[in-house]
């Protein structure tokens, strides 16, 4: 049977339903379109129907026993069978749903800001709940039975919030719950006393942001455990006092824990990883961590009064050689990045990476030693470090504040054996030569933000860097008077120079001006070309040009052009018309039409 339409009004206006009949593919439909209402107090009895509800719905608010006087039952067949119901916490925030020998339980949460209680103490033969919400709402599921799985989907980035009261918490209790996002880092609240085992499974790729802080036991010592299966990933954003047991290795192919944020146990805890990229917050030296076969991250937060830390990625007895002083009476193993920016104290770290495998390193606030392997590593530095990063192209990721101190902290930064070893500002740059130090073996100076500006002179053109990348930032470049920087022979590369941006400029020793001067074998553009050579005769390369344009004479402050290759090639007079203070520079893919002190279209802007 499937009622739409009116063809429920006969049952609501009923007081005893009796289904009877039916056989193995036999089923019984009411759908949304056509609901059951609490019109009158009614039981609705399948328990002679040999077919299957695939979905009872009630109406908002019409499904809740003894609401108003009036009383509503639902008694299910012997197969698996489904009731929906919707509440609106505007009407009533109370429910009381009774039901016997149903499986499914279908809740619709409509907006609101006050918290719904539903009673389970009616519900007998239950499975499992699902439960949508609307927005931010919040659900307290109370009195219900062991073995009924919750399965949650969140909608919203505000927390959503979820209250579990089991009827018996006497003995050693297991409790599911299901989590799903409507959209990526929806987040769930999940708040449970005195239930020894939470088992979360995560069912959507889309990751729910989950909030454990919730849980808690009652006897004092006593502890609870989250073990997590299926095969998508979750984050932890925080964890309660009580929780002392992480478990993901039940989780399948794309499963995968973040623990991030907030780690409330400081007790010693034993966290066991999945086959996928999980990340583990270590925080007591008992604590004993096995990551998993994917590429896992080891969060260390921990106050050091004693001494420093000792961190071992090759190690496969313990990962975490010593700290504070001692040796950690827990184990570590397993993983491949380190994060060690809570580590406080006065005392840093000595971090040994990986020798093949790539290694993602960040650092302690204060002066670590680190060691990488061959590989291209990223390895976050926060100030006076000795970093020796093995022979990949490797990366090394400082904040602004970090670089500007460079000159009083006077790092030790190799690159060692690379080509295309990168430095990269991950926030906003400001940087001056002055600070440009304690940097070997580097090639690519990175900057990531908008409305950077650096200052290069001598410290610069003395580094190893010959690389300026740009993607995605723009730049004021600001050459030191007197300073020359590149050469003809071997220019300032500029990789991701974006055209037509007003913070893309090159500001030169003298006023900048688009230069006409005489360059042998070439003829400069008027008009729309300003700035812009061409050959007279034949071609040449950019390198050629930039020799002709050396050797050419020029007023102070002339920054001319020449486009070959898809490239653009750079000369800039500085203050002093000989070749005390001049400019070179090769912008990568980018086509100059013209030399000018505005930006638009093709323009290089000075």
């Amino acid at each position: 049977m499937d009622s739409d339409g009116n063809a429920a009004n006969g049952l609501n206006a009923a007081t005893a339903v009796n289904v009877t009949g039916g056989n193995a593919l036999s089923s019984f439909r009411i759908n949304a379109s056509d609901t059951l209402t609490a019109t009158n107090s009614a039981v609705f009895d399948f328990s002679g129907y040999s077919g299957v509800i695939t979905d009872l719905t009630f109406g908002l608010n019409d499904f809740d026993d003894g609401e108003a006087a009036t009383t509503i039952s639902v008694v299910g067949t012997a197969n698996t069978d489904t009731v929906s119901a919707s509440y609106d916490a505007a009407t009533d925030a109370s429910v009381t749903p009774n039901m016997t020998g149903i499986e499914n339980f279908d809740i619709s949460l409509a907006d609101h800001g006050t918290e719904y209680v539903l009673d389970m103490s009616k519900a007998s033969g239950l499975s499992q709940i699902n439960v949508v919400d609307i927005s931010s709402e919040k659900l307290e599921l109370s009195s219900l039975a062991s073995g009924v799985t919750v399965d949650y989907t969140t909608t919203d980035g505000t927390a959503s919030e979820l209250e579990i009261k089991l009827a018996t918490v006497s003995g050693t209790e297991s409790q599911t719950v299901n989590v799903s996002a409507a959209s990526a880092n929806d987040d769930l609240k999940i708040t449970m006393a005195d239930v020894e085992t939470l088992v979360i499974k995560p069912e959507t790729a889309l990751q729910v942001d989950l909030d454990l802080s919730g849980l808690s036991m009652t006897a004092t010592g006593a502890t609870m455990a989250v073990n997590l299966t299926g095969t998508n990933d979750v984050e932890i954003i925080s964890t309660a006092e009580d929780v002392t047991v992480i478990d993901a290795s039940g989780m399948g192919v794309g499963g995968s824990v973040l623990q991030t944020t907030t780690r409330s146990s400081t007790a010693a805890a034993t966290y066991t990883g999945s086959d996928g990229n999980d990340t583990f917050m270590w925080a007591n030296s008992g604590d004993v961590i096995a990551a998993g076969a994917g590429t896992d991250t080891l969060d260390l937060n921990f106050a050091a009064i004693l001494g420093g830390l000792n961190v071992d990625l090759t190690s496969t007895t313990n990962q975490i050689v010593s700290i504070d002083g001692s040796v950690p009476t827990g184990t570590v193993t397993g993983f491949e990045y380190v994060d060690l920016s809570g580590f406080t104290g006065s005392f840093g770290a000595r971090i040994t990476g990986l020798p093949t495998t790539a290694n993602d390193i960040i650092g302690t606030p204060q002066i670590d030693v680190i060691t990488a392997g061959t590989a291209a590593d990223f390895i976050t530095v926060a100030g006076g470090d000795t970093v020796n990063a093995g022979t990949g192209n490797d990366t090394f990721r400082v904040t602004d504040a970090v670089f500007d101190a460079f000159s009083v902290a006077n790092p030790a930064l190799d690159g060692q054996g690379g080509t295309g070893d990168i430095l990269s500002i991950t926030n906003q740059g400001t940087i001056v030569d002055a600070d440009i130090v304690g940097i070997s073996g580097i090639e690519i100076l990175d900057f990531t933000t908008a409305a950077s500006t650096a200052t290069f002179g001598a410290n610069f053109t003395a580094s190893s860097i010959t690389t300026i990348d740009q993607t995605g930032a723009s730049l004021s470049i600001t050459a030191t008077a007197g300073q020359t920087l590149g050469s003809a022979s071997a220019p300032i590369i500029i990789t991701g120079y974006a055209l037509n941006t007003e913070a893309n400029i090159l500001v030169p020793g003298g006023t900048a001006t688009d230069g006409d001067g005489t360059i042998t074998g070439y003829t400069v553009g008027t008009g729309a070309a300003e700035g812009v050579y061409t050959k007279n005769t034949g071609t040449a390369t950019g390198l050629e040009f930039l020799a002709a344009a050396a050797a050419g004479t020029h007023a102070a402050g002339d920054v001319v052009a020449y486009t070959t290759g898809g490239d653009s090639f750079i000369f800039s007079e500085g203050a002093n018309t000989n070749n005390s203070d001049d400019q070179f520079f090769q912008l990568n893919d980018t086509v100059i039409t013209k030399v000018a002190v505005t930006h638009a279209a093709g323009i290089f802007h000075i």
